[in-house]
């Protein structure tokens, strides 16, 4: 070994300034890769969002019966074969996830900035339980939001779900 690697690695490694921005640096990286998630989850619910518009407007101009749905999900799918969530089921939650929350009443920035910290896989949990009432949904979107902390994106759906119906 190198006289100039020992030193380094004995006095380096073990100074107390080296060991803190060590740490320092960890969390940054941490902080960096939440961030991304956040954002990369941001990103897909703002398509989702003009999917899911694009797919209701099509729809009621599409012949009842003719496949819509099952011939855009095939279609996505050949394209983007290592892209999950254009599965015809995937489509129809976005779709339905579009009407609930566009149906009859304007629901204000507010809410709808908060459906984009809210994971899709968090969305599909509370969706199914919660459609009736959109002022009973958006409020448990609220909950939602105040109760998960921002690095949500992490957290596993049905644990994030857990917390908030119970309150925890």
């Amino acid at each position: 070994m190198s006289k100039a690697n020992n030193s380094t690695s004995l006095g380096l490694n073990h100074s107390s300034d080296y060991k803190q921005w060590l740490k320092d640096l960890k969390q940054k990286v941490q902080q960096t890769q939440i961030k991304a998630v956040v954002q990369v989850n941001t990103t897909l619910l703002a398509f989702y969002w003009e999917l899911g518009a694009d797919i209701v407007k099509r729809q009621s101009t599409a012949n009842w019966g003719d496949g819509f749905l099952k011939q855009l999900s095939k279609d996505l799918m050949k394209a983007f074969p290592d892209i999950k969530g254009f599965s015809e089921r995937n489509l129809k939650y976005i779709r339905q996830w579009f009407l609930f929350y566009s149906q009859g009443q304007a629901i204000g920035q507010q809410p709808v900035a908060q459906l984009a910290q809210v994971p899709w896989g968090h969305n599909l949990q509370i969706i199914p339980a919660h459609t009736a009432d959109i002022t009973e949904h958006t409020a448990i979107i609220s909950a939602y939001t105040g109760v998960i902390p921002a690095h949500s994106a992490v957290i596993p759906a049905k644990a994030g779900i857990h917390r908030v119906f119970n309150n925890a």
